[in-house]
């Protein structure tokens, strides 16, 4: 009796605790949607429960703008969107912002610090109301950071200068500059002494003039793995006052220049470059308006394993530069030609260009006017589609020269078949007798790097 009395009693609590937790439930939705969570100078903090998508958005604070200028400890005691120390294990941290400037400067100006500090999943927008200003603009800074956050429609999307060691990855830095009559904006400005710098993993597109843009002496910046598409005039723009000046050291490796150059002037497309001892390393130069790349008074620089196919006018435009190097290009389907070496304001000499593929573009190859181009590295020379010659004892290499058009320049070591595989079948035969050795099939085939050693196979 008294164990039946106990089981009725515990159903009714069972029921009754039910009830009450269904009526708890019931009112978390209406008292989140009616709730700010916080209040920041006048803009709310919130969540919208009817938006799934607000909770992966930047948009917990709304400001109009943020100024700090070597004053991180203030600013930090002062507002709830900051916080840390400034030290490279806890720097201080700004996310979760919207900062929308209404056109009124600056949306983020950080000035005269070395703290390291971090910028993320913030929206930064509509600071264009004069070339003086951008969505944010680092002045004499060095140790930040600017990642996944989305800046759009400033005159400049991010600005340095000048600044050190910061680093801009996984950001959208798209439409700055874009949408006015004259459009003239740019994604990324680095300008006077901004060295050391690293830019990376971001998407700059649709702006209004350039996507990257280096001025004036920046030095030794690591550009790598962004994807440059549909700015106006160029993908990336190095310009210099001088030719002493020009930018130095720098490496741009494994971007996507596509689309570029759709509305410019002067000399558009994937590149604008004029910089000296810099690294150009396995890019994509692919469907600008314009050039692949246009390079003018630059010295002892590398290119190395890019694309260059299917750009309007030239794939490489090289005019006044001088002790180049250009190696395993895939040069093919440009409107004029695959590499220009022009002398319309002055001599380009000392280049060395080998084991490039050169294939099928609309005026030509090659147009060399350049002084002691060199066409091979005395082991290999370039493929050229139009080489007429053969190969009568089997070793990759044509046995008659190529005479390379425009000058008197010529390359006497063609490669005779494709460095690039074709989906055939691969016979290596290490005697030589029935098809290319090891070795021979290392130097002509893009395929097959390596030295054959335990340390190198």
């Amino acid at each position: 009796m008294h164990k039946t009395n106990k089981n009725v009693k515990g159903k009714q609590l069972i029921i009754l605790l039910g009830v009450f937790l269904f009526f708890i439930a019931s009112l978390m939705p209406q008292y989140l949607n009616d709730s700010y969570i916080s209040e920041t100078e006048g803009s709310k903090m919130y969540l919208d429960m009817e938006d799934p998508q607000s909770l992966k958005k930047a948009g917990f604070w709304t400001l109009t703008s943020i100024h700090i200028d070597n004053n991180w400890t203030t600013t930090n005691s002062t507002y709830s969107w900051v916080n840390g120390k400034g030290t490279w294990d806890e720097p201080y941290i700004i996310e979760n912002v919207t900062v929308d400037n209404l056109n009124q400067g600056n949306g983020i100006l950080i000035e005269n610090s070395n703290e390291y500090f971090i910028i993320r999943n913030s929206t930064i927008k509509n600071a264009f109301s004069s070339s003086s200003y951008a969505g944010i603009w680092l002045s004499n800074v060095g140790n930040g950071t600017i990642t996944e956050s989305q800046i759009y429609d400033n005159y400049y999307g991010i600005v340095i200068w000048p600044g050190s060691n910061n680093t801009v990855s996984f950001n959208n830095i798209s439409n700055n500059n874009n949408s006015l009559a004259t459009p003239s904006g740019t994604g990324l400005y680095l300008r006077s002494s901004s060295n050391n710098n690293t830019i990376f993993n971001n998407t700059i597109m649709n702006n209004g003039d350039y996507g990257i843009y280096l001025r004036s002496t920046c030095d030794y910046n690591n550009i790598s793995k962004n994807i440059i598409f549909g700015n106006r005039n160029n993908g990336i723009y190095f310009q210099s006052a001088s030719d002493l000046d020009s930018g130095n050291y720098n490496t741009i490796r494994e971007n996507i220049f596509e689309n570029n150059g759709i509305d410019g002037s002067g000399s558009p497309g994937g590149m604008y470059f004029r910089a000296n001892t810099t690294k150009i390393v396995g890019n994509s130069f692919i469907n600008n308006y314009g050039y692949g790349v246009w390079m003018r008074a630059s010295y002892w620089n590398n290119f190395s394993n890019n694309i260059v196919t299917n750009n309007t006018l030239d794939g490489f435009f090289v005019r006044q530069t001088h002790n180049s190097t250009f190696t395993k290009n895939f040069v093919q389907n440009n409107s004029l030609y695959g590499i220009n070496i022009d002398i319309t304001f002055g001599n380009s000499y000392n280049n060395l260009l080998y084991n490039n593929f050169l294939n099928g573009s609309g005026s030509g190859n090659v147009d060399d006017n350049g002084i002691n181009t060199v066409w091979n590295n005395s082991q290999i020379g370039n493929y050229w589609s139009d080489y007429s010659g053969s190969d009568g004892n089997g070793d990759g290499i044509g046995d008659s020269i190529y005479n390379v058009p425009g000058g008197s320049n010529n390359d006497t070591l063609p490669i005779y078949e494709s460095p690039v595989h074709n989906g055939s079948r691969v016979l290596i035969d290490d005697t030589g007798t029935t098809a290319l050795n090891w070795s021979q099939t290392a130097l002509v085939k893009w395929w097959v790097p390596g030295s054959g050693t335990q340390n190198d196979p």
